[in-house]
């Protein structure tokens, strides 16, 4: 393992941490307005209109599945088996989420929601999952190169 590339992505992770944070403690109608600048937009790109809850709810879960990813990347330069980096990813992200829903508790206008967490948890196993498979994918093309170079 090379110390550069775990300080790296451990920096990445926290920063993103920080970042899902810094998200859940804008009050509500900071919250609303951005919601309403993503929605519009997006909506026009599906042709349907979408709700702001859609919008939100999708936000969260694209959150928490970058988390996934780099939690996979943290615990892969770790040199963690597979099951091991899953099961870690899971956690921490399971953890975050339910920090993320408690600091909403305590902002004007918001509500800390359990389906909030399964959401939050959905994403990270998403996340986690594509980043898991993509490495496979890596090993098995790495190996098939090898055993190609030894015929």
């Amino acid at each position: 393992m090379k110390k550069k590339h775990f300080w790296v992505c451990f920096a990445l992770l926290l920063f993103w941490i920080l970042f899902i944070f810094a998200r859940s403690a804008q009050p509500n109608a900071v919250s609303t307005q951005e919601s309403e600048s993503v929605r519009q937009p997006l909506s026009e790109i599906v042709h349907s209109p979408l709700s702001s809850v859609f919008v939100r709810k999708l936000a969260h879960f694209t959150e928490f599945s970058v988390l996934g990813v780099l939690a996979v990347l943290l615990f892969t330069i770790l040199r963690q088996r597979i099951p091991r980096t899953f099961l870690y990813a899971g956690m921490l992200g399971l953890s975050v989420a339910f920090c993320d829903e408690t600091i909403q508790l305590f902002v004007p206008g918001r509500a800390g929601l359990l389906t909030d967490v399964w959401i939050d948890t959905a994403g990270v196993i998403v996340g986690a999952s594509l980043a898991l498979g993509v490495r496979l994918l890596l090993r098995y093309c790495r190996a098939r190169k090898r055993y190609d170079a030894r015929r």
